[in-house]
């Protein structure tokens, strides 16, 4: 029986990329995401205040509630926020060598696009200025021809290990 339950849990991680962390005691549903040591060392020491995901399949399922998304294609008018109500993630390397982990709480999960707007407001929200760049290259381009990404604000550092 606990074979089973442990193998639950490792394709719910698996497939889902969501994870339970406890954190003052508490338990929190959050998000598992592969990151790089330095992009986690920038987060500790609080100068990365914003972390960037393609706008691909793989994240449209982790991030949206897929229910509610169709509803949304179904009945416009009555848009409902597809976002999961999720408010921690749990970044980790894949380096079994030198493992680290590094909990976090955000304040905001969203997506945006590169267009001056979304770009200049990443700027004075959380002063990220990797894409400064880059917007002008799709100014006068058809909508669907414009990259989307998802957004997640970084609040606060809850917890980490190995960094």
């Amino acid at each position: 029986m606990w074979l089973l339950s442990w193998y639950i849990v490792v394709v719910h991680v698996l497939i889902f990329k969501q994870m339970k962390i406890t954190y003052n005691g508490k338990e929190h549903e959050a998000y598992a995401l592969v990151m790089k040591r330095e992009n986690a060392l920038e987060i500790l020491n609080g100068t990365k205040r914003v972390e960037i995901r393609a706008f691909t399949e793989f994240y449209d399922r982790m991030f949206l509630d897929m229910d509610i998304v169709a509803k949304n294609e179904l009945d416009p008018e009555h848009f409902e926020s597809p976002m999961k109500k999720t408010y921690c993630v749990h970044f980790y390397t894949m380096n079994k060598k030198s493992p680290w982990y590094l909990d976090v709480s955000i304040d905001n999960i969203g997506i945006a696009s590169m267009i001056e707007e979304d770009i200049k407001w990443l700027n004075e929200t959380y002063d990220f200025h990797d894409f400064d760049n880059e917007w002008q290259q799709f100014v006068g381009k058809p909508e669907d021809e414009i990259p989307y990404f998802y957004y997640l604000g970084i609040e606060k550092v809850l917890q980490h290990e190995g960094l």
